[in-house]
């Protein structure tokens, strides 16, 4: 267990063992099959798509095939179930694609991808993971001091 690993959620479960990456690649090129993209060698980076929480949000920040475009580079990717169902793409379609469902554990990645700004609960979930990162969408407009919507 690294120190990564060491970090939880308060009161959220952590995340299932998953899929590692597909493997270092070839000698001399990082991240996954394809090289040069993807987390660096030797380590796994899990990705976690969470739910949008603003109302009447129906995009979501993964589809399916990017999905699977991250796990063909070498990342571990976790959706929290449902959170495609607004976008027409349901539980089955991102499992299909690779990734493993989780529920709330998914803010237990190492790195969350949202497309609105991240609200004050789920705020308050990224500051008990200091070394957790948020890659918002077109969504978020950030500001000196955080994230505005």
């Amino acid at each position: 267990m690294n120190a990564l690993e060491d970090v939880r959620v308060p009161g959220v479960r952590d995340l299932p063992g998953g899929r590692g990456p597909g493997g270092p690649g070839p000698p001399g090129r990082r991240g996954g099959p394809r090289g040069g993209a993807g987390p660096p060698r030797g380590s796994t980076v899990r990705i976690g798509v969470p739910k949008e929480s603003k109302a009447g949000e129906r995009r979501v920040a993964a589809t399916p095939k990017t999905v699977e475009q991250l796990i063909g580079l070498g990342y571990t990717v976790f959706v929290e179930s449902g959170a495609g169902a607004e976008a027409s793409s349901d539980d089955g379609a991102y499992e299909q694609a690779g990734a493993d469902i989780v529920d709330e554990a998914v803010w237990n990645a190492d790195v969350i991808l949202k497309v609105n700004a991240p609200s004050p609960a789920e705020v308050d979930r990224l500051r008990a993971r200091p070394d957790a990162h948020l890659a918002p969408g077109p969504g978020a407009q950030p500001r000196a001091g955080g994230f505005h919507r």
